[in-house]
């Protein structure tokens, strides 16, 4: 049906269009009683049956203002609606034609669909069944390699973590014999210390007491001078007044006697100061020499 309905396209696209005529007063064209539409897919084509309506509707205007005969303008008429008729009666004809061969057409479409799809579903299952087939084949691979993969590497791990303990024991030996090491080694150092400070704070003692018996003895030294200075200076002190004592009494005696004597007197005056001078010199040197004597004595 379709190859038909554009054999008639092809026609109708070969066949000239009537040019227009210019009806006389009087006549109707011959192209507006014998027409014909050229078929097109699915009844006539619509351009045509337009462009033809609209011809016969100018034709029959120019008839009017023509004054045709009334007879002739519906002779015409009369023509053109039985040619309108025959061109919808074939029109309905090639409708009903092309609709049963589409029908045809979609039932042979929609069987064909059916087919095709069915064969789509089986291949599609087949597809399906070879793709999980074919995964469970690659999920049992990967769960072996997996296996072999865990396998040795659990392997692995425990060689590392015997290793380890290992490594861990012999570092704690070795941090055990450190520390006993280490603390002989402190206590040699806590009582050789311990040793020289009981004998360095004996000696610091010693010298301690020593320092103390030279300062009691140096104390006592001083105060052996002292008390020989001031018991010096006491016998000094007495014989500077007992030699000031005489001397007023011999300047009075000889202040006395000066004023009654004679120039004789004066010089047996003089002769017995001199004799008193001789007899107060021992007697003023004796504590000077006795108090060089005790010191002597006491160094």
């Amino acid at each position: 049906m379709v190859e038909r309905g554009q054999q008639r396209t092809e026609r109708a696209s070969r066949e000239p269009e009537p040019a227009p005529v210019s009806p006389a007063r009087g006549q109707v064209p011959g192209d507006v009683r014998d027409v014909s539409f050229h078929t097109a897919m699915r009844g006539y084509e619509r351009r045509e049956v337009d462009r033809y309506v609209q011809r016969v509707n100018r034709v029959i205007a120019e008839l009017e203002i023509a004054r045709s005969p009334e007879s002739a303008v519906r002779h015409a008429l009369d023509r053109v609606g039985e040619q309108t008729s025959g061109i919808l009666q074939r029109a309905r004809e090639t409708a009903d034609e092309i609709i049963h061969t589409a029908r045809s057409e979609a039932e042979e479409t929609t069987n064909r669909g059916r087919a095709e799809g069915r064969d789509i579903v089986a291949a599609a299952r087949a597809e399906v069944e070879r793709l999980l087939a074919d995964g469970e084949t690659q999920a049992r691979e990967r769960v072996q390699l997996g296996e072999r993969e865990f396998a040795a590497r659990r392997k692995q791990a425990e060689e590392a973590l015997a290793e380890a303990d290992a490594t861990l024991a012999a570092a704690q030996s070795q941090a055990a014999e450190l520390v006993a090491q280490a603390q002989a080694e402190a206590e040699q150092m806590v009582t050789r210390a311990d040793t020289e400070a009981v004998e360095r704070r004996a000696r610091e003692e010693e010298r301690l007491e020593e320092l103390r018996g030279q300062a009691k003895r140096d104390v006592l030294a001083m105060q052996a001078d002292r008390d020989a200075v001031v018991q010096e200076r006491q016998l000094l002190v007495e014989q500077i007044h007992e030699l000031a004592a005489r001397l007023d009494a011999l300047a009075d005696s000889g202040a006395s006697e000066a004023i009654q004597a004679s120039p004789a007197a004066e010089d047996a005056g003089t002769s017995a100061g001199e004799e008193a001078a001789s007899v107060d010199g021992p007697k003023l040197g004796a504590p000077g020499d006795q108090a060089d004597g005790e010191r002597a004595g006491r160094s």
